[in-house]
């Protein structure tokens, strides 16, 4: 089932992960650390196009802001591809999409115009809204705007039918939990002092099984 970082599935396939492991004969133990982890309690889209309204499936960021329970409805502005030539003053206020993403080096320089919330629209044309977290410099730099991620084709259909307005709910909550690392250790006969690693992750992003990424591997 789902193990998103942090949470009560992940913790249980630890445990699950390491009673295999000494079943094989395995010296077992865990290393635990410290992690920020969320919960999406809502996360919706809706764009008016051609005077009625349209549901958009959006993927939330995890650990981005939130909108205000009853979610937030504001004016679109297309920053195209995120470059500081499509950044202008108009955004202020607004939920701006973004085909692709804003570079690190420009995101304080896009900031500095105070976007409402930020939809970004997935780069390529199969892919489906990436399911991803912000790192601790993303963290730093978006703060609490919501951030969310929808798929081309989608973000296509907004920007070709001139879509100047929209409804966003993104309620996410961040809180500390915890992770750990279980390692299970063979000593070799020929060389016991040198040392293979063999190594893959056993969390997931969110609402995803975790067959293939990373049990598969």
């Amino acid at each position: 089932g789902p193990r998103l970082t942090g949470t009560a599935g992940e913790h249980a396939a630890a445990k699950y992960i390491a009673e295999q492991f000494r079943s094989f004969g395995l010296k077992t133990k865990f290393q635990e650390f410290d992690v920020d982890t969320f919960d999406c309690d809502a996360h919706e889209l809706k764009v008016k196009i051609n005077g009625k309204w349209k549901e958009i499936p959006i993927q939330p960021i995890g650990l981005s802001g939130s909108t205000p329970v009853k979610g937030m409805t504001g004016e679109l502005y297309d920053a195209e591809y995120g470059q500081p030539e499509y950044f202008s003053p108009e955004m202020e206020g607004k939920i701006v999409l973004i085909c692709g993403r804003v570079h690190p080096q420009n995101r304080y320089k896009f900031l500095r115009y105070k976007p409402k919330a930020v939809v970004f629209i997935e780069s390529h044309l199969t892919e489906e809204p990436m399911r991803v977290n912000l790192r601790e410099e993303s963290l730093e730099a978006y703060g609490h705007i919501p951030l969310g991620r929808i798929t081309h084709l989608d973000g296509l259909e907004i920007v070709k039918h001139g879509a100047t307005k929209a409804k966003l709910i993104m309620r996410n909550t961040s809180h500390k939990s915890h992770c750990k690392n279980v390692i299970g250790e063979v000593k070799g006969t020929d060389h016991p002092d040198e040392i293979i690693t063999i190594c893959g992750h056993y969390d997931t992003s969110r609402d995803i099984s975790g067959a293939s990424d990373n049990a598969g591997g």
